[in-house]
């Protein structure tokens, strides 16, 4: 049967009309209804009395009971209902319309377009009378508010991104919501807040917004989109649109960025997911912890070195200072003398200015030399060393002192010339300090109040005895936890529990006293604040750090409590991969050295005659070890970047500009001694102790380190340092996982063998990957093959032996007074600074050619081939004697004339380099 032969086909014109007419019928009585509902409004409006349900009931039944389903635009007409006091006269019409058979249901209608319930349409509206009303008439409230329109939209994804932003709006549908783990993701995966920090949104109040959604839910900033963007990532992105434009728009955006980093750095969790959560995959990471810890005396004008190579975020999760002398600026000391001889600045009684020449210069030359205490000046330093003098005649003056003003002071100042830098830096806050000061001659109040004035401090342990609260007021208002230390006076004790005293901090949560024990403790009674709401906790605290009483029952967190005012202790000597051997520094320097060094000259020389016209790449090399003392200028001038896998304690990490036992700055120091051009990226691994005196190095952050290494696109991995093959298995194998990732890269790899001798089981890291790998081996001076080379199959051997590693700067030089090395670690190291150079010399003179040197599927094979042209006996003999590099056949033959051009010189080298590289490509 066809379908024109079907019964209920065989259609009609007169049927088509009646079904047109009945459709207009149904149409004009839905818009009848619409208007005599609007009427009903109107009326319910103008009245100046509430009826009550049963009143309206009786006048406007007849409608209301017309109303059903098909009156889809009922929910968005009660929108229009007053915003106001007024608002409480149409509640008895809602009451009534959801006992209605026709329309009882009518909260949870969809409109036709959006698929928007009366919530969504209120919250656009921002109608939070009848938004309250409703959610009280709901028996799942949460339920609606969450509901997603059909763009994925809830009540609060609405609310974040309204054009008019209300935080008095955010706020009611959190508290209707109440539940701060609540699934709040909704279109392309985007929370409220990522709506909220949209650039689009960031109208005048906006703050105010993503200020309550932050508070709301803590882990809100951690949560990423469909693009796995954190609220701060899609922030930075929505800063891309063509909007953001204006001063105006531009520092609120600035304000959203900075609470939402803010209430990153406040999380409790590791560095890792803080960077993931700050800068996701992205390049540009910034520091957000300052770490001076191992450190024992730097120089004021050191801090400005650090500048080359570390970028600090504006916001600081922790400064971590230890017991540290901080020699001034020679500016500040010059001013001294200028300050003396002037007479308006002279003031009876200033022992700043009331200097004699002779001090002066007493204290200068005193002041030089390391380990030397002298007497500390009194004053400030100030942004590059200058200094205004400021005669301060009362503590009150004191308080206004500005920042860049700070005021002549007794005591100690050393850690005000680290707190201006930081400033100087462009830290404007910092969550956590943690001092370590001296018991005999500790840093002033007033010293303490300058430093930290204006930081915004909420996590403070300085460790001074007996501080006085007006001190910690001034210095950190909004301070949370606070750790004080009392000598035991009861005075003291008194003066922080009173009224007057820390009660006056209005965000302190939680007071820790250190109690120092001796022979008379003088306080007797338990130390109780004035203020119940803060938490008090105190411990009596022995000369070993231990605490000896404590009104803490549960022994855990006594532990804690000490822990949290301990620095770690400097750490026995040893070395990484050494034997450590006493050696005669006077003996005569090594012809290998003295060719090499005199052709980094000519290499430098040529470079800096060059880059005005030209911009050969530099080399850049990785530098896995112990740190690298980043403080000194002549380093620093070639740290290009840094980072710290060196776990200590609750998220702190040791600092990359310092190296822990010296190691890794004599590597850089014999790296950079051959090739003075590179740049250098320093990562410093994680040690665990093995032993009573003894640590290892962990494979788990060789790992990290090395795939840092390749996501900063380095050349060349130099590691002078070797784990055991019995180490963590799963490590090794990642280890080895990530060696592979930076040769197939075109990353040349630079290992030691270990000095342990024949029974040496240390193979890691050259057996991840041996055939792309370069192990070297430790030379005498006589270009033997060393007796500690162990069994390992090495590929060449160097000078590692009666090393002289000075740089010629007493305060510097004298951190290594005490560290002698040989072994295969300093070979390695000059085997690693000599391929640099190698890629150095070729990129000055052809970069073409460097491009062939650094393919990735032949860059170990190449550089191999380029070192093996430096000794022809390499060729025919697998002898580790005969694996020495004889330098002085092309880098000393290249300068044996002095007459000869610079660019012929170069030429003659990398000819000799690339004569095998270019025969095995085909090229000249």
């Amino acid at each position: 049967m066809s379908l024109s032969s079907h019964p209920d086909d065989d259609w009609d014109d007169d049927d088509l009309s009646d079904i047109s007419d009945e459709e207009t019928s149904s149409a004009d009585r839905i818009k009848s209804l619409e208007l005599e509902f609007d009427n009903i409004l109107q009326d319910i409006k103008a009245s100046p009395n509430t009826e009550t349900k049963e009143q309206l009931a009786k006048i406007y039944g007849p409608v209301i009971d017309q109303l059903d389903k098909q009156c889809m635009w009922l929910p968005r007409n009660l929108t229009n209902t007053p915003n106001d006091q007024t608002f409480d006269r149409f509640k008895p019409l809602i009451e009534l319309l959801l006992e209605s058979p026709g329309c009882n249901d009518f909260l949870g209608w969809q409109d036709n377009e959006q698929k928007e319930t009366i919530l969504h349409i209120a919250t656009r509206k921002n109608h939070q009378s009848l938004i309250r009303f409703v959610c009280e008439k709901l028996e799942d409230p949460k339920k609606c508010l969450l509901g997603l329109s059909i763009n994925r939209l809830s009540c609060l994804h609405i609310a974040a991104q309204r054009g008019r932003p209300d935080p008095d709006l955010m706020k009611l549908l959190l508290e209707l919501v109440n539940d701060p783990e609540a699934d709040l993701k909704g279109m392309e995966g985007n929370t409220p807040l990522h709506l909220a920090v949209d650039i689009q949104a960031c109208e005048p109040r906006q703050h105010k917004v993503v200020e309550i959604l932050l508070n709301a839910c803590k882990g809100a900033v951690r949560l990423k989109n469909g693009d796995s963007l954190t609220p701060l990532q899609y922030h930075y992105k929505s800063r891309d649109s063509p909007a953001f434009t204006g001063k105006g728009k531009k520092a609120r955006a600035e304000k959203i960025e900075a609470m939402l980093k803010l209430n990153c750095l406040r999380l409790d969790i590791d560095r890792d997911e803080t960077r993931e959560i700050l800068y996701g995959g992205t390049a540009d990471r910034r520091e957000f912890a300052f770490d001076l810890v191992g450190y024992e005396e730097i120089r004021a004008d050191d801090l400005s070195h650090l500048s080359t190579h570390i970028s600090l975020e504006t916001i600081l999760k922790s400064v971590v200072i230890p017991d540290l002398t901080v020699h001034p600026t020679e500016d500040y000391l010059a001013a001294r003398i200028l300050a003396k001889r002037s007479t308006v600045n002279r003031a009876p009684g200033n022992p700043l200015i009331n200097h004699t020449d002779e001090s002066y210069e007493r204290y200068r030359a005193s002041s030089s030399i390391p380990g030397q205490q002298a007497t500390e000046p009194r004053g400030s330093p100030q942004s590059g060393g200058q200094l205004i003098i400021k005669h301060d005649e009362s503590d009150e003056a004191s308080d206004s002192d500005s920042p860049d003003e700070p005021p002549d002071c007794p005591g100690r100042i050393d850690y005000c010339w680290i707190f201006q830098w930081l400033r100087d830096q462009g830290v404007t806050k910092i969550l956590r300090v943690s001092i370590q000061d001296r018991q005999q001659k500790p840093h002033s109040d007033q010293s303490i109040r300058w430093s930290l004035k204006g930081m915004g401090v909420e996590i403070l342990d300085w460790n001074k005895l007996d501080i006085c609260p007006r001190t910690i007021r001034k210095a950190a208002p909004n301070v949370r936890h606070l750790t004080l230390y009392c000598s035991g006076n009861n005075a003291v004790l008194g003066s922080w529990m009173a009224p007057g005293g820390l009660a006056k901090l209005e965000h302190l949560e939680v007071l820790n006293i250190k109690i120092l024990q001796h022979d008379k403790v003088l306080a007797k009674e338990t130390p109780t604040c004035a203020c119940h709401e803060i938490k008090v906790k105190w411990s009596i605290v022995g000369n070993n750090g231990k605490s000896v009483k404590s009104n803490t029952d549960n022994e855990d967190d006594k532990k804690a409590e000490v822990e949290k005012c301990a620095f770690l202790p400097n750490l026995h000597p040893y070395h990484l991969s050494t034997q450590s051997m006493q050696t005669d520094h006077s003996r005569f320097r090594q012809e290998w050295i003295k060719c090499m060094e005199r052709f980094a000259d000519f290499i430098r020389a040529y470079r800096a005659d060059i880059e005005d016209s030209e911009s050969p790449p530099r080399i850049k090399v990785a530098l896995i070890d112990d740190g690298v003392d980043g403080l000194n200028g002549e380093l620093s001038s070639v740290i290009a970047a840094g980072q710290t896998f060196s776990e200590r304690t609750n998220h702190d990490y040791n600092p990359y500009f310092k190296s822990t036992r010296g190691h890794g700055t004599i590597m850089a120091m014999l790296i950079r001694k051959i090739c003075p051009n590179l740049q250098l990226y320093v990562a410093k691994l994680n040690e665990q102790r093995t032993g009573r005196n003894t640590m290892s190095i962990t494979a788990e952050s060789a790992v990290k380190a090395v795939n840092w290494a390749v996501d900063n696109k380095v050349q060349l991995i130099s590691m002078s340092w070797t784990i055991s093959q019995t180490a963590n298995p799963a490590a090794i194998q990642d280890l080895v996982t990530a060696i592979n990732c930076a040769v197939q890269n075109g990353i040349l790899i630079f290992c030691s063998v270990s000095d342990q001798g024949p029974r040496d089981t240390g193979q890691y890291p050259a057996r991840c990957n041996r055939d792309n790998s370069f192990l070297i081996g430790t030379a005498t001076i006589s270009g033997q093959a060393w007796r500690w080379n162990g069994t390992n199959d090495v590929d060449y051997i160097l000078p590692g032996t009666d090393l002289d590693v000075q740089i010629h700067d007493d305060l510097f030089d004298s951190r290594l007074r005490n560290i002698y090395e040989s072994g295969s670690s300093l070979a390695t190291a000059l085997a690693s600074g000599l391929a640099a150079l190698i890629l150095d010399c070729i990129a000055l003179y052809n970069v073409k050619d460097l491009a062939l040197m650094t393919d990735n599927a032949h860059a170990h094979a190449r550089m191999k081939m380029a070192l093996n042209s430096i000794s022809p006996a390499l060729r025919s003999s697998n002898r580790d004697d005969d694996k020495y590099l004889h330098v002085w056949d092309t880098f000393g033959k290249a300068l044996e004339d002095d007459r000869t051009r610079d660019r012929v010189k170069l030429k003659f080298v990398v000819d000799t380099l690339m004569s095998r590289v270019r025969q095995g490509v085909g090229t000249r």
